[in-house]
């Protein structure tokens, strides 16, 4: 989906389900100026829940989402702003605007940074990439050093009241369990369309557990270290955290004649063969000064090799190099199977629904059809805006030139008849 503008670019109007209403972008904006209001704000817990993968292996992965209240969220937006513009006068300073990809505006998307990355390896042809993920991101950023830099990005020896009331709300967070809240108040799915979810009195009595009767529903977190993801301002606090990191790493980079780029957790770098070691521990040095570590299972290696006949290809024995979403072997430039196995296993699983629910509505003796225009529109190049129209724009950019001359089309190419022949 198009991503909507920001007004004033930071402000964009909410409309989800919380404890609270949202504001206008006047209420919005007369608020947040003036420091004194935000010292004595009162931030709302965040409302948490779980977004359940199913890998290609058959494992499961869940990821825990915490929601901001529709005004705090507003509160963040705005100072991400502020941060963002002194953050990104650092990176220019320090050479270092191309290196950080991920949470700043303008700059592309996985697709374009994943080209520059696969362009550059054939460009250098002989050459050794190293990729690292951080562990538990997020949940791992240690709040003094989060503080620190923050205060090292103003220029300041502390924050400011209204920031450090912004900042304790970010570290020393409040959540409730979704399910657990709606269980609470006795929603069914018709009455989960309330804005807001309860009243002042019901969020006192109920969640907060004020009425003496209740246990509150209300956690919080006690640890020294973690943010939560997905509110406006824990991507650019993140990055903040990192800036020393990514000045060390480019530093060095830059003296072996290598390439350093981190797209949020993901760490690529690329350099001559001869600096593996030196590289290697350098990255593990620097991201242990930020108590913070590498999982050891996705730390790859990838050695790129120039053939006698001038093609590009791996060492003997090694996998592609996956970055982003994508593979590539030195030839071509492909989507990941896991990708490709998450598309699928979504529309099958629609696929299947819709089946037994035109079975159902025959056995009691309603139109038992499925309305195929649905199905076709979410998960086959008849429709827009969908993970078919997302391979084309990958094809076109990775590869350049018409889409259905790539080998990365040819993935997906045949995704209609197979969809067509599962639909009863």
């Amino acid at each position: 989906m198009l991503k909507k503008e920001k007004r004033d670019g930071w402000f964009s109007a909410t409309t989800y389900q919380h404890f609270d209403l949202p504001w206008t972008f006047e209420q919005a904006r007369s608020f947040v100026v003036d420091d004194r209001n935000i010292e004595k704000h009162g931030f709302l817990p965040f409302l948490a829940f779980s977004i359940v993968y199913r890998r290609i292996d058959g494992t499961i992965k869940e990821r825990e989402i915490k929601i901001a209240g529709n005004r705090d969220s507003s509160i963040y937006s705005y100072f991400a702003k502020v941060i963002n513009e002194k953050y990104e006068e650092t990176l220019k300073a320090n050479g270092l605007s191309n290196c950080v990809t991920a949470y700043r505006a303008n700059l592309g998307n996985n697709i374009t940074f994943a080209k520059e990355v696969f362009d550059e390896i054939e460009k250098r042809g002989g050459c050794t990439v190293l990729c690292q993920d951080i562990k538990g991101f997020f949940d791992n950023l240690d709040h003094k050093i989060l503080k620190d830099q923050w205060q090292e990005l103003n220029g300041t020896q502390r924050l400011n009241a209204a920031e450090y009331a912004v900042f304790r709300s970010i570290t020393k967070f409040a959540w409730v369990d979704r399910k657990s809240c709606f269980l609470r108040l006795g929603y069914n799915q018709k009455q989960r369309k309330r804005r807001p979810i309860c009243s002042n009195d019901e969020f006192r009595n109920l969640v907060k557990g004020r009425d003496g009767r209740h246990q509150s529903l209300v956690n919080i977190n006690r640890n020294s270290y973690g943010i939560p993801q997905g509110t406006a301002i824990s991507a650019c606090l993140a990055n903040v955290y990192m800036l020393p990191f990514d000045k060390r790493i480019q530093e060095e980079c830059n003296k072996v004649g290598g390439l350093y780029r981190r797209y949020s957790d993901d760490i690529l770098c690329i350099f001559p063969p001869r600096y593996e070691t030196q590289i290697h521990s350098l990255l593990k040095q620097q991201i242990g000064y930020l108590k913070l570590e590498f999982q050891s299972k996705k730390t790859t290696i990838t050695h790129f090799e120039r053939c006698t006949d001038n093609t590009l290809a791996l060492r003997v024995g090694e996998k592609p190099l996956q970055y982003l979403g994508f593979t590539f072997d030195g030839q071509s430039r492909l989507l990941r199977a896991q990708t490709l196995s998450r598309y699928w296993a979504k529309a099958i699983k629609a696929i299947n629904t819709a089946n037994k629910d035109c079975l159902k509505a025959g056995r009691k003796g309603r139109q038992n059809k499925v309305f195929r225009r649905q199905l076709y529109s979410r998960y086959t190049h008849l429709g827009k805006l969908n993970f078919i129209s997302y391979v084309k724009k990958c094809a076109r950019i990775l590869n350049g030139g018409p889409y259905k001359k790539t080998k990365l089309w040819k993935q997906i190419k045949n995704h209609f008849a197979k969809i067509d022949r599962r639909i009863h």
